[in-house]
């Protein structure tokens, strides 16, 4: 990858137009393609042009033909040549907000309520940037009140999961960052779906559950 390189309008757009046809979540597609989400996620929204491999994977996963793959990466290869800035969606969630405390770790949740705080020490972590931001940076994936919801909601509820893994990815957390929030989020879901089914869940561990 390079993460330094914006992608040009066309080929982020037709990676949009792709991805949306398939029907599946960022999250789904991540794990098809074996792409991390947040290198799909830096492709969807313009900011970041894939190499070969990661491209002609994406395209593998979305279930295009040799004719496709080879139009797509030629539009990937103009995007590269051409070195202009997307004039897109491109806000960079690290280059905007700036961390201010340590990362705030959620593993002693213990239930929907203690998640929402711990989201929220993320967004302070993050330099408390605007819904408005947020809402720009996730590419159109959250709206001002999922967000508002999610961080500040009277009945705590647990996320949705793939707007829970774009808040974090918004507000800066990196790959190897993300895994002790999964693993949180799917130990409380756990938890919600009773004893039987989170007796089960003993075993893992924030590295297994990528």
């Amino acid at each position: 990858m390079t993460p330094e390189t914006e992608a040009e309008p066309e080929f982020a757009e037709m990676v949009r137009t792709l991805i949306a046809n398939t029907g599946l979540s960022l999250s789904s597609l991540s794990q098809s393609a074996g792409i991390p989400l947040v290198t799909l996620s830096r492709i969807r929204g313009g900011r970041s042009v894939p190499n070969e491999k990661v491209t002609r994977a994406l395209a593998e996963a979305i279930g295009l033909g040799e004719a496709s793959t080879d139009e797509l990466l030629e539009m990937r290869d103009r995007a590269l040549r051409s070195g202009e800035p997307s004039r897109g969606r491109r806000h960079n969630p690290r280059r905007n907000f700036v961390p201010r405390f340590g990362q705030p770790d959620p593993i002693r949740a213990s239930g929907p309520a203690d998640l929402q705080e711990a989201l929220r020490a993320v967004h302070v972590w993050a330099g408390s940037p605007s819904l408005r931001k947020l809402e720009r940076a996730s590419d159109g994936m959250l709206r001002r009140s999922t967000i508002s919801d999610m961080l500040n909601g009277k009945n705590a509820r647990l996320p949705e999961y793939d707007r829970y893994l774009t808040f974090l990815i918004v507000c800066g957390m990196d790959q190897a960052s993300m895994d002790v929030w999964v693993y949180t989020w799917r130990r409380l879901l756990a938890l919600e779906k009773g004893p039987q089914i989170s007796s089960w869940m003993g075993g893992m561990s924030p590295a297994s559950v990528r």
